[in-house]
């Protein structure tokens, strides 16, 4: 896990009620830590936390989390798909 979406996770509360009603993006926040997630693990993660703030917000970032959730599901399912053919590549291209 980064450790800039474990900063977020640990601080979300705090985060949203400084910077919630301001300008800042949250969008661009959680679209920038989660663009490369691409695991199980990081999939939950990010349910977790949808789950464990929706008392909190998410302000500007509701779609960027919901997005979030959607391409990481998406780079699961790409992974497990093409996984065994990059990796034929890979060690093609490397011997």
């Amino acid at each position: 896990m980064p450790l800039a979406w474990n900063f977020v996770r640990a601080r979300w509360s705090y985060i949203f009620e400084q910077y919630g009603q301001g300008s800042f993006s949250f969008t661009n926040l959680i679209s920038g830590i989660t663009m490369r997630f691409s695991t199980e693990f990081e999939l939950q993660e990010l349910k977790r936390f949808k789950e464990d703030n929706l008392h909190v917000g998410f302000g500007s970032a509701t779609l960027a989390l919901e997005q979030a959730i959607e391409k990481t599901t998406a780079n699961i399912k790409w992974v497990n798909e093409n996984k065994a053919e990059v990796f034929k590549w890979f060690i093609k291209e490397t011997t």
